[in-house]
């Protein structure tokens, strides 16, 4: 390249970007901190406790609960970076009172809670602990946040507790965590009957609807003066109850202590604008002790994306129209050896006898919901009916210290297709362990919208650990921009986290608006979640299952091409099964431009399974619709890792039925814990629109059915790639997982895969075939050795089980490459008008942002610099693409903030030259002038030597002739 233009204008502020040090390392770097103080309690931000109960697991309410009760401890703690000790460890000395069996294996995994910005694309879970001496230390991997934000499970029974009077009290280091648990009683009674004698043993456990009385009072009726005069300790209805407004305002029913509702069968009526406002530091509990007199029938369903249908008539008693039965439908998976078979069904529930909340709220902002919860409130439902004619049911506020808590454990949150049902705002958490979230209808998030920060940071928290999300719309449509995403018909996270396990269910919610056309490409989508900007989603189990999308991501879209931030799924086990994406791409998961993805299965007995998932993008016209993507589809500039991948079965209606790649794809499918890819079924019969006026897979149609070829139709079943232009370095080789060979037939030799080369309709372009015919003890070594199944899905064009033209990784080399790390060094100065420095800036953490662009293609015009506008490139050679995304470390007045940077050495695992270039953009937040600067890192990467072990052959590569150019423009 050509020297740059170093010519700069005057500027008020300037912006100064240093790169300091380029280092290369050949295993992942670990960044270690010494500290004197590494105790865990200090940090912890919420404790919360579960117990198993009827299979899954509730928050605890203060019942008497039986010995072998299983008990899980839900622990959220925030850690400075500097808390860790040199080994990245952090103790945490539990209570008295709980027994623990020591350990030296980690004994569960640590997930990440919220706010981080590195990429855990390898590590997976992000830490892991072991127990001993009453400790448990907690290891997290390759830190890099300064604050590292994390979720932590303890699993245990309550005969593993020491009780004084059946009961204890688990007391942790941080507030708001003093935890008693009721042990229940055991008597004996002998049989007055003679002739049995025989004594029994008799469990008592009376419940309580509050722990601070002995009964509840009772109540009815007209209420306000109860309610003006302050509530307090437990209540149950013993008939309706209302509470009337006639002043035609806004209302609170202040939540100034502990209060327990029973509904206990009968209805709550709250007229003319009243709702709960749940203030900080207090806790308000809703149950119905009736709720077994309506529990929900069973009958089977066809299809999928059904919204629910709750029975709304006038109640005589009351006047006003209220719920009366509900019909919501779950898509349920059931496992068959590398696929599932799943069944829809309709549950219904009669509310006749139910005890129901009824609520007739304004449109006021933090005044439109049935609850408000304040942060340092806490709302527990554990059972009941709720329903609000205004836009929420619950919502938490964003304003003030502390975190808004909803705990879901039962019951019925039913919209009315007004607005969102729960609205979370940025710190909160939401806890969902039972119930069902239905009937929301919004723009964004019909089940939940997940808030963050104007600029798309610092959301709240979902931790979904059962119940059920069904039912629920995202309707409208606009373009890809932050304030137009209409996405999420179950939950659109803005931002924050949201963690999926255990038996939880997203199921048949609705992205009902909005096509993909020639202008409007799959832009918007997530019929179950859609995560925007820094959003974080961790799904180790669960179901995300019978959602619709009529755009893109009928499961799943993870990430936009024009959002603030990276989305990032980490996937560790769970199904994603039967969801379908209509008119767009990717049918079970859809990963986007700025989305990272991760999927690798937690263990052998713990899998992931993709499966039956559809795209219908096209219609039945050939040459048009996107190019597919049944079950997943990766976006440009997307990047998708998958671990033991076996891809079979899978049917496409154009090519590649197993992996399709089109022109700016970057595929690598590798030997160790790669993928098996065969038995897939390609029909031929469509291609997609391309873009623009080149349609390379319509060239690829052409010589496919061209009666003078032989046999090509035998060649695209399982791997299809096309391209516009020649590139070698596209290469597939015959490994497969397991160790075998996938034998591979099509354009494929000895060597590794090539392009055929075919002209027409104007054009030319090159394209890969390939179908693989393994031996039967090579697919057992695969089936064996596979975690993640990606199964019996469905491509309207290409790619029935994948599609990609982002950057897709399958599995891990076996080539020892560099990984490059790149420390840059920023300072933000502050000058004077006279050009002199007055000082330099503190920086916050994430404050600035670099992308990272691989460099590739380049032309023989070597005088095109790279020029860089602040928010694209303005002229380049060759072709650029992102890499990734970070911003800068915290920094002091007149101290340097860090950029900590690695480029994945699948980017560059062949010989060859290769060219990245680091920039910044603009930030429009400090009215500053950058100058702009390109920095291009050039190396060049050669073979170093071979060895071979067990017959396994392992190259060993090194990094050479690296440098640094920095191009300034204007």
């Amino acid at each position: 390249m050509g020297k740059g233009n170093t010519s700069m204008k005057k500027q008020v502020g300037k912006i100064i970007l240093c790169l300091l040090t380029i280092t290369m390392v050949f295993v992942n770097f670990t960044l270690s901190t010494k500290a004197t103080d590494y105790d865990l309690s200090q940090y912890i931000s919420q404790v919360a406790l579960e117990y198993e109960k009827d299979g899954s697991y509730i928050a605890y309410d203060q019942s008497a609960l039986a010995d072998q009760t299983k008990l899980r401890f839900n622990i959220t703690a925030a850690l400075p970076k500097s808390s860790l000790d040199v080994n990245n460890s952090i103790r945490l000395t539990m209570p008295d009172h709980l027994a623990l069996e020591d350990t030296v294996a980690p004994v569960s995994a640590i997930y990440s809670y919220a706010g981080e910005s590195h990429d855990y694309s390898r590590d997976g879970p992000i830490g892991s602990y072991t127990v001993k001496d009453h400790q448990i230390t907690v290891t997290i991997n390759n830190p890099q946040d300064d604050t590292l934000n994390v979720y932590l499970q303890i699993n245990t029974t309550l005969n593993q507790l020491t009780f004084t009077n059946n009961e204890v009290t688990l007391a942790f280091s941080a507030p708001s965590t003093t935890i008693t648990i009721k042990k229940a009683t055991e008597t004996t009674e002998a049989q007055t009957n003679e002739t049995q004698t025989t004594p029994k043993t008799v469990k008592r456990a009376p419940l309580k609807a509050n722990s601070n009385t002995d009964a509840p009072n009772k109540i009815s009726g007209n209420i306000n003066d109860l309610v003006d005069s302050g509530l307090s300790g437990s209540y149950q209805l013993v008939d309706t109850t209302t509470i009337w407004n006639n002043d035609g305002n806004d209302h609170p029913i202040n939540i100034n202590n502990d209060v327990t509702i029973d509904l206990n069968g009968n209805k709550l009526q709250l007229y003319d604008r009243f709702y709960f406002d749940i203030k900080s530091g207090n806790r308000l509990t809703i149950i119905d002790s009736k709720a077994e007199n309506y529990k929900p029938t069973a009958t089977d369903a066809e299809g999928v994306g059904h919204v629910s249908e709750p029975t709304i008539e006038m109640d005589t008693q009351v006047g006003r129209a209220i719920p009366k039965a509900l019909d919501y439908y779950v898509t349920e998976p059931n496992v068959n050896g590398t696929t599932t078979n799943d069944t829809t069904k309709k549950y219904t529930v009669d509310f006749t006898n139910a005890g129901r909340i009824f609520s007739e709220t304004g449109t006021v902002g933090n005044q439109d919901s049935t609850f408000m919860i304040e942060k340092g409130g806490t709302l527990d439902f554990k059972s009941g009916v709720a329903y609000n004619t205004g836009p929420h049911i619950v919502a938490t506020k964003g304003d003030g210290p502390g975190t808004a808590t909803l705990n879901l454990s039962g019951g019925y949150l039913i919209g009315n297709r007004s607005n969102n049902v729960i609205w979370n705002n940025a710190g909160n958490v939401l806890n969902i362990s039972g119930g069902v979230i239905t009937n929301g209808y919004a723009e964004n998030g019909g089940g939940i919208y997940n808030n963050g920060t104007n600029n798309g940071t610092g959301g709240g928290t979902i931790n979904m650990t059962g119940g059920i999300i069904t039912g629920n719309e995202a309707w409208n449509d606009g373009t890809d921009s932050v304030d137009n995403r209409y996405s999420g018909g179950g939950i659109y996270m803005k931002s924050g986290t949201l963690n999926i396990s255990g038996n939880a269910y997203i199921t048949n919610n609705t992205k009902s608006a909005g096509s993909s056309t020639n202008t409007h490409f799959s832009v918007h989508g997530g019929g179950g979640v859609a995560a925007d900007n820094d959003s974080q989603v961790n799904m180790s189990g669960g179901y995300v299952t019978g959602n619709y999308s009529n755009e893109a991501g009928g499961g799943l879209y993870i990430g936009y091409f024009s959002q603030n931030g990276l989305s990032k799924l980490t996937y560790t086990g769970g199904i994603i099964a039967s969801n379908i994406a209509q008119t767009g791409e990717g049918g079970g998961l859809r990963v986007g431009g700025k989305g990272r993805v991760t999927i690798s299965a937690a263990s052998k007995s713990h899998p992931i399974y993709i499966t039956n998932n559809k795209t219908n993008t096209g219609g039945n016209r050939q040459g048009s619709g996107d190019w597919g993507g049944g079950g997943i589809f990766v976006q440009q500039n997307g990047q998708l890792q998958m671990m033991n991948t076996l891809i079979t079965n899978n049917t496409a209606g154009g090519f590649g039925a197993g992996v399709s790649a089109c022109p700016t794809g970057d595929t690598n499918i590798t030997t160790d814990q790669g993928a098996a890819i065969y038995g897939n079924r390609a029909e031929g019969s469509y291609f997609s629109r391309g873009s623009g006026t080149k349609t390379e897979d319509a060239v690829a149609y052409d010589f496919y059915h061209d009666p003078n070829n032989n046999n090509n139709k035998t060649f695209y079943q399982d791997y299809f790639l096309a391209h516009g232009s020649k590139d070698n370095t596209y290469k597939v080789t015959n490994t497969m997982l397991g160790g075998g060979s996938e034998k591979y037939r099509g354009t494929f030799n000895e060597k590794g895969s090539y392009e055929q080369e075919y002209f027409s309709r104007n054009q030319t372009a090159y394209f890969i075939g390939l179908s693989a015919d393994p031996s039967d003890t090579d697919k057992a070594n695969a089936l064996n050795a596979a975690t993640t199944y990606i199964s019996g899905n469905y491509s309207r064009n290409h790619g029935g089980g994948i599609m990609t033209n982002g950057i897709l990784t399958l599995g891990e080399s076996n080539s020892i490459i560099p990984t490059l790390k790149i420390d840059a060094y920023k300072s933000f100065i502050l000058k004077g008008a006279d050009g002199t420095e007055a000082r330099h800036l503190s920086l916050r953490n994430n404050q600035f942002t670099f992308d990272l662009y691989k460099h590739t293609n380049d032309t023989s015009d070597t005088s095109i610099n790279p020029q860089w506008n602040g928010k694209t490139f303005t002229a380049y050679s060759g072709q650029v693409s992102l890499v990734s995304e970070t911003g800068n470390e915290t920094a002091t007045s007149g101290a340097l903030g860090k950029i900590a940077l690695s480029i994945p050495n699948s980017l560059y695992d062949e010989a060859g030259s290769y060219d990245f270039y680091l920039v910044e953009k603009d930030n429009d937040e400090h009215y500053v002038t950058f100058d702009h600067s390109v920095y291009q890192i050039h190396f060049k990467v050669e073979e170093s030597g071979t060895t071979k072990v067990n017959n396994v052959e392992t190259k060993t590569y090194k990094i050479q002739d690296l440098t640094i150019t920095k191009y300034v423009n204007g």
